[in-house]
């Protein structure tokens, strides 16, 4: 996880470069857009192997590099899901068209990666018998590796290991989305309205580093800044809610209370095979779980025993880039508290906390997943 760690410190390197400008003081114009780059930079070094610049290209031909696919289908998101291929293909709106061909030349893109990916790992499996297997760095040559590992397997213990473990476009979804930006975008907003808690992680930062800088052999030692990325994932939960398939009749907690407060534990039957959803940004704000203070943002409280924390789900299917995502962004939190003081920039005079939280918080919208409103920044630096 070292290098996802260095990943993150390159990419915001790159940001700072291009948006602050390494000035004293620097206007971030659109926090959502410039964190969701900064994360598309990491999935390019650490997901492909590939270092993107930060202006990227914006070509009018079907080919559509790579990168530039990958950006427009993340801007794009809602729509690539509710319309059709053929819709968006045959309307004549230029932007519709445009996140057309980026769809196309993005999984293009990336069936060629896999299948480049495959040969050379399966190429270099055959003049490597008998020495330790190197697994590859990028994330995509990890997935695929496993892949080609569990057929094996599967060959060896006498079955068909052309079925076995993930299948390509298995292989290729782990590849398409990225929320992290999203959420280190509302982390921005709440350490901007809530500057004491960049005091309290600077502070944990010279009781780790000194003088120097964060590195990832002192994440262990930065709880407090991976809980300021909890504690916004908790109250801005990405991913609002998550389907699920009852495999065996199973019996389901849950509480009700009166308007006096008077808490009542109940039971559930859900049968073998009924389809449920769980809300797990309610589940996140549970006064009965997280206390009455749940609404309010307070990154302490994931020092201490908390209840079941579900943004990254629970049990064997807990999310597979927790970890990634935990290291990406207690780097860049930390790296930026290193350097910066974050301010929120008021659209007038007189504009109150209150309508700022309204407006950096409180205007997210749900686009499949939780989506920051855009709002700016600006960062003074230390």
């Amino acid at each position: 996880m070292a290098s996802v760690w260095d990943a993150m410190t390159w990419s915001m390197e790159q940001f700072i470069a291009n948006e602050v400008k390494q000035g004293e003081v620097g206007v971030v114009e659109d926090v959502k857009e410039s964190l969701i780059k900064i994360t598309l930079l990491v999935i390019g070094r650490k997901g492909f192997g590939k270092d993107w610049r930060w202006r990227m290209s914006e070509t009018e031909s079907f080919d559509m590099p790579f990168e530039e696919s990958l950006f427009t289908v993340e801007q794009s998101v809602l729509l690539q899901i509710v319309l059709p291929a053929w819709l968006m293909r045959t309307l004549p709106v230029t932007r519709l068209q445009k996140y057309w061909r980026a769809r196309v030349a993005f999984l293009k893109h990336l069936e060629r990666m896999y299948f480049e990916k495959r040969a050379q790992l399966e190429h270099d499996s055959v003049g490597s018998e008998g020495k330790e297997d190197q697994v590859p760095t990028d994330l995509l040559g990890a997935l695929v590796h496993s892949q080609l590992s569990t057929e094996q397997e599967a060959r060896l213990q006498g079955g068909d290991g052309t079925v076995a473990g993930l299948m390509k476009s298995e292989i290729i979804g782990n590849m398409c989305h990225e929320t992290s930006g999203h959420t280190l975008g509302f982390a921005m907003a709440y350490l901007a309205l809530y500057p004491e808690w960049q005091e309290e992680i600077r502070k944990e930062i010279e009781a780790a580093c000194g003088k120097s800088a964060p590195t990832y052999n002192v994440m262990h030692e930065l709880p407090l800044t991976l809980a300021v990325c909890l504690e916004t994932l908790r109250l801005r939960d990405i991913v609002s809610t998550v389907m699920k398939k009852a495999i065996v009749d199973v019996e389901v907690p849950y509480t009700t209370w009166d308007s006096a407060g008077n808490v009542t534990r109940r039971m559930h039957l859900v049968k073998k095979g009924s389809l449920f959803v769980i809300d797990s940004a309610a589940t996140s704000l549970n006064p009965h779980a997280w206390g009455a203070d749940s609404m309010e943002f307070n990154p302490r409280r994931h020092l201490m025993t908390t209840p079941p924390y579900v943004s990254f789900s629970l049990g064997a299917r807990q999310w597979l880039g927790k970890r990634f995502a935990e290291v990406e962004m207690t780097s860049f939190i930390s790296g930026i508290c290193f350097r910066y003081t974050i301010l929120p920039v008021k659209t007038h005079e007189g504009e109150t906390w209150h309508e700022l939280k309204t407006r950096m918080i409180d205007s997210a919208t749900e686009q499949i997943s939780f989506t920051p409103g855009r709002f700016a920044v600006r960062l003074e630096k230390r």
